[in-house]
């Protein structure tokens, strides 16, 4: 694999796009290696949590739940979740009686889990709290290390999203001129 742009310049224009595009796999193989390595490196603290914090949406925070769920389903212990629930308001006082009379814990949590998947990310983040307070870590670490996931995914595919509308964007523009566009095309 040639190693700079240089050693481009003697090679016809298709080898030369290929090779680039090659070469943007490879560094980006590289990078994702690289960010998982870091991932797994990287110490469970405030600072790393505000960060992370700050990357999550809706959609990360139901998506991280859903990976979690069965972990969730089985380990959590409900009683100081839906305490803490009832506190912030999230559950009224009916809401929080019918659930603390279900016979088993996994249904309470599979109630729980589905509250919070439906809801936004305030709630979510609310659960994560209830899941700290009640010294349920290995579960709040579980869905952090999710999240970590899904943001570390989401920024690799818009990357290659971008890297995909570049190439489109140079191939129309090589196409333009050497007049081998359709009559009707921009």
């Amino acid at each position: 694999m040639m190693s700079s742009v240089e050693d481009l310049d003697g090679l016809p224009e298709e080898t030369r796009v290929e090779t680039r595009v090659e070469t943007r796999v490879e560094t980006r193989e590289e990078t994702r290696e690289e960010t998982r390595e870091e991932t797994s490196e990287r110490p469970t603290e405030e600072a790393t949590d505000v960060s992370t914090e700050d990357k999550l949406t809706d959609e990360v925070c139901r998506r991280a739940l859903t990976r979690a769920h069965q972990k969730v389903i089985a380990d959590m212990k409900p009683e100081v979740v839906l305490d803490g629930f009832k506190v912030a308001g999230f559950l009224s006082d009916e809401d929080h009686y019918d659930l603390k009379e279900l016979l088993t814990d996994a249904i309470q949590n599979r109630i729980l889990v589905s509250k919070v998947s439906q809801s936004d990310k305030t709630v979510y983040l609310e659960f994560k709290k209830c899941l700290k307070d009640s010294q349920q870590d290995d579960l709040v670490k579980d869905l952090e290390e999710k999240e970590r996931e899904l943001i570390v995914e989401i920024e690799e595919y818009r990357q290659i999203e971008m890297e995909h509308q570049c190439l489109m964007d140079e191939e129309m523009r090589r196409a333009r001129e050497l007049g081998n566009l359709l009559p009707g095309y921009p």
